[in-house]
């Protein structure tokens, strides 16, 4: 199950971490695909995830330095 977090009405859904790539504008990441595929969707018969990467206030103490999550609105009480 991914680590959960709830902010300004949505429920962010922790899949997996990245390391920003040395002198390059690109992030690797590695993402927990038994979490991930929880919130996959379906659209024209294709599978897809949509989730977001973001940059850490500081890395952690593996030195990851991105954090990737799904987005989930909260529904309304």
């Amino acid at each position: 199950m991914a680590k959960k977090n709830e902010k300004n009405g949505f429920t962010r859904n922790y899949i997996g971490k990245g390391t920003q790539v040395q002198d390059l504008d690109i992030v690797k990441v590695t993402v927990e695909l038994d979490s991930a595929l929880e919130y996959s969707h379906a659209y024209k018969g294709k599978k897809y995830l949509s989730f977001e990467v973001a940059r850490m206030k500081q890395p952690d103490e593996f030195g990851k330095t991105h954090t990737c999550y799904v987005n989930i609105k909260n529904k309304a009480d």
